[in-house]
């Protein structure tokens, strides 16, 4: 599997796009398994005196899978238009360096300075 690394060791933000993809589909495919599993729930048992609550309590594991599912739904389609937005955001950086005819700054300034070092010399 991809992983999203925030920072990599040249000092640069970065992203996958398949990593993003990759969540995605983790996150329907659970919350479809999810529903299958709600769906095919089986009718409160007959437990005596202690039928009702029984199936008061099976009432409720079938609620809260059907909150997880509809909350990994929405994770999901939060992370697919984060992954639109971070394509635009890279689209547009790189137009803008491209037509500058500059290096990416946040790169140059970080090959310029000491971080990393033992001596961890910052600015300011």
């Amino acid at each position: 599997m991809s992983q999203l690394a925030p920072v990599d060791a040249g000092g640069t933000a970065s992203w996958s796009s398949s990593a993003l993809t990759d969540i995605v589909s983790k996150l329907r495919n659970g919350a479809s398994d999810i529903n299958a599993v709600a769906s095919s729930a089986p009718p409160a048992p007959d437990a005596g005196t202690s039928s009702d609550v029984v199936g008061e309590a099976l009432a409720a594991v079938v609620k809260s899978a059907a909150t997880a599912s509809i909350r990994m739904e929405t994770a999901a389609d939060d992370v697919d238009t984060s992954k639109g937005t971070y394509q635009q955001t890279e689209a547009e950086n790189t137009q803008k360096i491209s037509s500058a005819g500059t290096s990416d700054p946040d790169q140059q300034n970080y090959q310029n300075t000491n971080y990393g070092s033992p001596s961890m010399v910052y600015p300011g």
